[in-house]
């Protein structure tokens, strides 16, 4: 009885010390990141007019950009319940009359998040040709979205016009 206790106890110890330690593998902030992401942060940073607005499909992309292209980017797919959304994002609550009262300059699709969110993405392109979208930044890095599908643009960055 006493061999079986301490079989447990040390397989239980062990891991648990090894998840406990500091890991040897060290990663810098933003080096998973979004493909694509500095780039077209850095091209919105050189390009975009002073105080433009855009309108991304997600939190994530929306925070590398504003981070590397220094412009306010907001989130398409921010829920407007406070209870279903993180409270440092503001909700888009009408993207449609936004755009047509000139409230953001640029729509961003970008493949990450139309992987993963196929409704939004959807809305985004739609948003682009109904406010006469054009593309004024695509990315040179390209990404699969589906395990035999064909290589897309990270980003395309559209402009459009009320």
């Amino acid at each position: 009885m006493g061999v079986l206790a301490a079989a447990t106890a040390v397989s239980l110890v062990i891991p648990a010390w090894a998840r406990s330690q500091p890991s040897a593998r060290v990663t810098m902030a933003g080096s998973g990141g979004v493909t694509g992401g500095r780039e077209a942060g850095e091209w919105i940073l050189r390009h975009a007019a002073q105080g433009s607005r855009f309108l991304a499909i997600g939190p994530s992309v929306a925070n590398v950009l504003e981070f590397y292209g220094r412009h306010e980017i907001s989130a398409l797919s921010i829920s407007t319940d406070p209870h279903d959304r993180n409270p440092s994002y503001a909700p888009v609550i009408n993207p449609d009359l936004d755009l047509r009262q000139g409230e953001f300059q640029y729509i961003v699709w970008d493949a990450y998040t139309a992987a993963h969110s196929r409704f939004f993405a959807a809305e985004s392109l739609r948003l682009a040709r109904r406010f006469h979208g054009v593309a004024v930044y695509t990315s040179p890095s390209t990404v699969r979205l589906r395990p035999r599908g064909h290589a897309e643009p990270a980003l395309t960055i559209y402009e459009v016009h009320p």
